[in-house]
């Protein structure tokens, strides 16, 4: 019912063995549901059921497929703060450094999947969502106000840029940025993912951060002159 397949909701609720079942009886692994794009594999990178992203993987679903707006499996595992899927969907090939192409709605996973209960869709899922890793919360800059559920709308983010909007996710941070995850790329209106991470008052994921970025070229002397124009012979 409203596109929720037996085999996107047996995902989405970490049955891995039903999903197993399914494929091998001839379900497809990479049918999306309709409206939003959703497939088993973001269904599974959602919740954190990592066991679960890791036999659809096995079993052939597409790990860089993307949902309605353009993200990645791996922004949505990412935007969640679940390392150890996004590990997952990383050894299977998932590209660290997808970038959007233009701008987008809400930055937040909910507006990104639109109505991702299947509860709130009439479906048939039952209540899976948060079954999977969890996550401890990072700590928080003294004297910085709560970052804000949604950043502004913009394009250009990478799954990188997602981790620097939540205090969960420094370690998937950890693991992007073990996979080579670019730490310069700049989304639309020129922010890196150090900038957004500070913007958002998150010291372990911008500390992280700043320990891989590659030092700034030294300055050269400056030019010692005479006068007004002429140099030191």
């Amino acid at each position: 019912q409203n596109g929720w397949t037996n085999l996107i909701t047996a995902a989405y609720n970490g049955c891995t063995e039903v999903v197993t079942v399914l494929i091998e009886s001839g379900a497809d692994p990479n049918l999306a549901k309709a409206a939003s794009g959703f497939t088993p594999l973001v269904a599974a990178a959602y919740n954190g059921f990592a066991h679960t992203a890791r036999e659809l993987v096995r079993l052939k679903a597409d790990v860089n497929a993307c949902i309605r707006n353009g993200w990645s499996v791996l922004m949505v595992a990412a935007a969640q703060g679940h390392e150890t899927t996004a590990g997952v969907l990383l050894a299977g090939g998932a590209d660290v450094n997808y970038q959007l192409e233009g701008e987008i709605g809400a930055i937040t996973v909910s507006g990104a999947m639109g109505a991702v209960n299947p509860d709130e869709e009439g479906g048939g899922g039952g209540g899976g969502g948060g079954g999977g890793e969890g996550g401890e919360g990072e700590g928080q800059c003294e004297g910085e106000e709560a970052p804000k559920a949604a950043t502004p709308p913009r394009g250009g983010l990478t799954a990188l840029m997602l981790t620097a909007t939540s205090r969960r996710d420094s370690d998937c941070a950890s693991v992007l940025l073990q996979h080579r995850a670019s730490v310069d790329v700049t989304d639309e209106h020129g922010l890196d993912a150090l900038m957004i991470a500070c913007r958002h008052g998150l010291c372990d994921t911008a500390t992280l951060l700043l320990q891989v970025r590659p030092p700034p070229p030294p300055h050269p002397p400056p030019h010692q002159t005479t006068g007004m124009y002429d140099p030191v012979p």
